[in-house]
């Protein structure tokens, strides 16, 4: 028996008194293969339903985060993926419903050189998917960098704080989806905002430190790089150039790392006239930007 449901103007409609294809593409409604299976005339259909709406809910609460709500992760293959932070977790999850129950107390637990670590579990779930996790964990050291210059008791509490912060942040992005999120999902979510992938924080794989907090590497132009038209990432998104320094006659350029798994087809860009063009690119950028967002809004 179907659940009910909530009318418009408040009321509980009987799920018996729905039509079956609203019933069936109640995302809270869960539906095996056997029943669509059943509805053969309205599976296609409930199923596209569905994707639409997760789409659309992922894609909306991508737009809410900022840049400097994401990590990002460079493989050796040159495949930029997305973390989200607990800080753009509680920003954007009540979007798809999270909900956080079961919580257990605070557990503090000492790391043998007079600092210490507080772990805490609980349970989650989305109303909107009806996806439920258990049993997850999160956790925070007062040996971080958030906890310099804090001692005491403010010192506990802001440990404490930041665990439970962290134990919401796992349970939403355990239920988002939001762990590995890749580079062009972000763009494309945030195309007509201004917000721009090159402000979002740089981790392992963009270099040493002072690189991924913004510097660049000696004579590497600081602008984004193109990307190669044949080499692509596990997640579809064409991979960057490395520029290569200028030696004896031959100038400065990008080309692609794996350069060798398609010599008949060689990528080579002119780093100047790259450099040159990169205000016009961005311009281009922006106009195509404002054109979509209009016509996603017509």
């Amino acid at each position: 028996m179907e659940p009910d449901r909530l009318t418009l103007d408040g009321e509980v409609e009987p799920a018996d008194s729905m039509p079956a294809d609203l019933a069936l593409r109640d995302p809270r409604v869960p539906v095996t293969l056997d029943q669509l299976a059943a509805q053969r005339e309205l599976a296609a259909a409930v199923l596209d339903a569905r994707i639409t709406i997760l789409e659309t809910v992922r894609r909306r609460a991508i737009r809410m985060t900022y840049p400097s709500d994401w990590n990002l992760y460079r493989d050796r293959e040159g495949t930029v993926i997305g973390y989200l932070s607990d800080a753009g977790c509680e920003r954007c999850r009540d979007i798809l419903g999270i909900e956080v129950f079961n919580v257990s107390a605070p557990v503090k637990v000492p790391n043998g050189d007079g600092s210490f670590l507080y772990l805490q579990s609980a349970a989650g779930r989305s109303k909107l998917t009806t996806q439920v996790v258990e049993q997850m964990e999160g956790g925070r050291s007062s040996s971080e960098d958030f906890c310099k210059g804090v001692t005491g008791a403010q010192l506990e509490l802001l440990v404490r704080k930041a665990t439970r912060a962290n134990l919401d942040g796992n349970i939403a992005r355990e239920l988002m989806g939001m762990k590995s999120v890749p580079l062009a999902e972000l763009q494309d979510a945030w195309q007509g905002t201004g917000k721009d992938w090159n402000q979002a924080r740089k981790a392992r794989g963009f270099g040493s430190q002072s690189e991924r907090l913004g510097a660049t590497r000696e004579g590497v132009p600081d602008v984004p790089p193109p990307t190669c038209p044949v080499c692509k990432g596990p997640d579809g998104a064409p991979l960057a150039l490395e520029h290569r320094a200028a030696k004896g006659n031959r100038g400065a350029f990008y080309g692609c790392r794996n350069y060798a798994t398609h010599p008949t087809q060689k990528v080579f860009v002119d780093a100047a006239e790259w450099v040159a063009g990169a205000a016009q690119r961005a311009e281009n950028a922006r106009l195509d930007a404002e054109v979509a967002a209009k016509e996603r809004s017509s």
